[in-house]
């Protein structure tokens, strides 16, 4: 990261730096550049609202967005919601986080998404990844459509032990890509994988899409108490950090 802004600073460009602070708040405060430095000492994959509310705060004051603040207060009404039928106290037969939690346990998930929700299933991806320590993949429409389809029967070991989760909103999913869910549904079904789905909370896009990181945040840490695992450490990470700083 320091290496690509140093990169940056050599272009004529505006930037502004999200940090945590370091040697990147050091090298913008010296080179001008405009920063927001927060304090944040947990995992970083739990660290999206500092993340993205900044993002979003500077997308407005450049004028690229409007009504930020409004979008904002329905997705934190959305997402409480989701909290709310989501937490730990709330039986599985209520809580769709257990049961797709459930749903997936002792299988390969593979999460589809679609537009803007693309970005969304990524993060289940790695979510599943970091918090479960599970295998997991994620794979766009309609894009996969080209390639992707051709290959759910084989090995049908691996088919019949794969679960897709199909990432849904009305709203954010174009008509035309809906047809193709239905078409890849039946299609994953006739081969013998797992079809499930998840749907987006109501709303704005923004309180869409954070509702389904949120619940697939859940999703990830349910999964991790089923296989037995501590959903907070990353130790391959750390490892692998650990190694390469040891190589000359």
């Amino acid at each position: 990261m320091l290496s690509a802004f140093r990169q940056a600073l050599a272009t004529p460009a505006p930037g502004i730096a999200i940090t945590t602070g370091g040697q990147l708040l050091t090298t913008a405060r010296a080179n001008g550049v405009p920063t927001f430095s927060f304090t944040y000492n947990q995992e970083p994959r739990a660290a999206i609202g500092w993340g993205l509310m900044p993002l979003l705060a500077i997308g407005e004051a450049l004028g690229l967005m409007q009504d930020v603040g409004r979008d904002v207060d329905a997705a934190i009404q959305v997402l409480s919601r989701v909290v709310a039928e989501s937490a730990e106290e709330v039986p599985e037969a209520k809580n769709s986080a257990k049961q797709l939690a459930r749903q997936l346990h002792e299988k390969l998930p593979v999460i589809y998404g679609a537009g803007p929700l693309l970005e969304v299933a990524h993060r289940w991806k790695t979510q599943l990844n970091e918090s479960a320590e599970t295998w997991a993949f994620f794979e766009e429409l309609p894009e996969l459509q080209h390639n992707a389809i051709v290959g759910y029967s084989l090995p049908q070991a691996i088919a019949k032990e794969t679960a897709v989760v199909f990432l849904e909103s009305p709203a954010l999913v174009h008509p035309r890509v809906r047809l193709r869910y239905q078409f890849t549904q039946d299609l994953l079904r006739k081969s013998g994988v797992s079809v499930l789905s998840a749907q987006a909370g109501d709303g704005c896009a923004l309180a869409q899409m954070l509702s389904l990181v949120l619940l697939g945040d859940y999703v990830s840490t349910y999964l991790a108490f089923l296989y037995g695992v501590d959903p907070t450490p990353t130790k391959a990470i750390d490892e692998l950090k650990a190694w390469l700083r040891e190589q000359k």
